[in-house]
């Protein structure tokens, strides 16, 4: 065999190691499994970067900056982030772009910068909508949801949130939609009225513990727990808290921890 074909085989070959690593952390990360998906995706990483496959690379700076982003590693995430955006407009990949943007939008409301937040998600949903792309949009309209929420402006916050939650639900997005409900029942609660968020919460709870998904599910114990303390119902409250901050850690979700020990009274 030629040079040349043995080097194409030999991409080709790694090409698909690479997809098969990816695969395999998809499915660690959709099971909570934080530590083994990173570990693979960056795996998958260096394969991507000895072939110079730049889509590659630039899908699994995003995979790899969420990870760090959900586990508080903030500075990790944004350069991620960052590296991503910076193959993605060179070659034009607005779905990239896009995606990348609603990603520093989820990872500045996590710094608890909620302009900048709402700055990124916008620039994200305006594309996204532009190329019809649905799933990206969903998850750009529940970060502008979440920044509206904590800048006081719950009318803009609901009609964001809907709007996503509506997306999700046509598309079968069952954790988008845990998410969604989750934002949602938050901002009931800002409105005074527990008893929706409390169906609200428990809806997305109902959801979380079908898909598997412990993140969001300590996030709906949360939302269930707040809008139990409001209808003056302390002991429930309690036990709420408690199971969220359980199912926070067996996730390694660092801020759904901080806000449980928070609702808990600890340090």
């Amino acid at each position: 065999m030629p040079a040349g074909a043995r080097g194409g085989a030999r991409r080709d070959d790694l090409a698909t190691e690479a997809a098969a690593l990816n695969n395999m952390a998809n499915g660690y990360r959709a099971q909570d499994r934080a530590d083994e998906a990173l570990a693979t995706y960056l795996a998958a990483l260096e394969i991507d970067r000895r072939t110079g496959d730049r889509a590659g690379i630039a899908s699994g700076l995003n995979n790899i900056g969420n990870i760090h982003r959900a586990r508080g590693n903030l500075d990790a995430a944004e350069a991620a982030f960052q590296e991503s955006l910076a193959i993605r407009r060179p070659i034009g990949d607005r779905a990239g772009i896009a995606a990348c943007f609603g990603n520093l939008g989820n990872m500045e409301a996590t710094r608890k910068r909620f302009e900048a937040s709402l700055a990124w998600s916008l620039q994200s949903v305006a594309i996204s909508r532009e190329i019809g792309d649905r799933p990206t949009a969903a998850v750009a309209l529940n970060n502008i949801a979440q920044a509206h929420c904590q800048l006081g402006a719950l009318d803009p916050a609901q009609s964001a949130c809907e709007e996503s939650l509506a997306i999700r639900r046509e598309t079968g997005d069952r954790r988008g939609v845990a998410s969604s409900l989750n934002v949602l029942a938050h901002i009931f609660l800002l409105r005074s009225l527990p008893d929706r968020a409390l169906a609200l919460a428990h809806e997305s709870l109902a959801l979380c513990r079908e898909t598997g998904d412990e993140t969001r599910a300590a996030s709906a114990l949360l939302q269930s727990g707040r809008a139990r303390l409001a209808l003056g119902r302390a002991d429930e409250a309690q036990t709420d808290f408690r199971e969220a901050l359980a199912r926070a850690t067996r996730a390694g979700a660092a801020e759904v921890i901080a806000e449980a020990k928070e609702a808990l009274g600890e340090k």
